[in-house]
C-alpha cells in the first residue's frame, strides 16, 4: 500500500515545489489507507495460518525495513499439505494421493 501510494503522490504531481503534498488530496488517501490496513491485516493473518504459522508474526512487520522483508518470506511459504491447528486445508487446494505421497494442486 506504501508503495501504491508513493506511486499516486507521484504520479498525481502532488508535491508543489516546497515538497508538501495538496491536503486536499493527502487527507482523503490517509482515510483509504486507515480504512484498508484492517482487511490488510486480516488477509495477512489467514495467508500465515495457510502456511501453518501464527498470526501474531504480523507485528513482526512493524519492525522498520526488516520486519516487512521477513513477513514477505513468510507469506510465501506453501501451504501446508493437511490440517493443521488454524482449520481445515483452504477450499481451492486439493490434496491427491499420488505414489503414497501427498501433492497439492491448485
Amino acid at each position: 500500500m506504501l508503495i501504491v501510494g508513493i506511486i499516486v503522490v507521484w504520479v498525481c504531481g502532488l508535491y508543489d515545489g516546497s515538497r508538501t503534498p495538496s491536503l486536499a488530496v493527502l487527507i482523503p488517501f490517509l482515510i483509504l489507507e486507515i480504512l484498508l490496513i484492517i482487511p490488510s491485516i486480516a488477509v495477512t493473518v489467514r495467508r500465515l495460518h495457510d502456511a501453518g504459522q501464527s498470526g501474531w508474526l504480523w507485528l513482526i512487520s512493524l519492525i522498520p525495513f526488516v520486519g516487512q522483508l521477513i513477513l514477505l518470506v513468510l507469506c510465501i511459504l506453501p501451504t501446508q499439505k493437511t490440517k493443521n491447528k488454524y482449520g481445515d486445508i483452504p477450499a481451492d487446494v486439493h490434496v491427491v494421493n499420488a505414489d503414497n505421497q501427498n501433492q497439492i494442486e491448485q
